[in-house]
């Protein structure tokens, strides 16, 4: 895993997603908390709550609804 981590984000998530038994939202908190690359994390939950409000349908893939949250949230944390 150490070896991974140099990697950037698009490298390291498709690394990731080559091990057996890691699927998108572990390769993305493994990206978020071991990397702390500004990645979010989409679970059930932000699924539900999307699809709830009709930001997301069903269908909506994984990557889809984690492109909603990257591209409005800010890129850089407040002081």
């Amino acid at each position: 895993m150490a070896l991974m981590l140099p990697q950037d984000t698009s490298t390291l998530r498709k690394d990731l997603l080559s091990i057996h038994k890691i699927g998108t939202e572990t390769a993305s908190a493994i990206m978020l908390y071991a990397k702390e690359k500004p990645v979010f994390v989409v679970d059930t939950y932000t699924t539900r709550l999307l699809i709830r409000i009709g930001i997301v349908t069903n269908y909506t893939d994984y990557s889809d609804i984690q492109s909603v949250f990257h591209t409005n949230l800010p890129k850089t944390q407040p002081c």
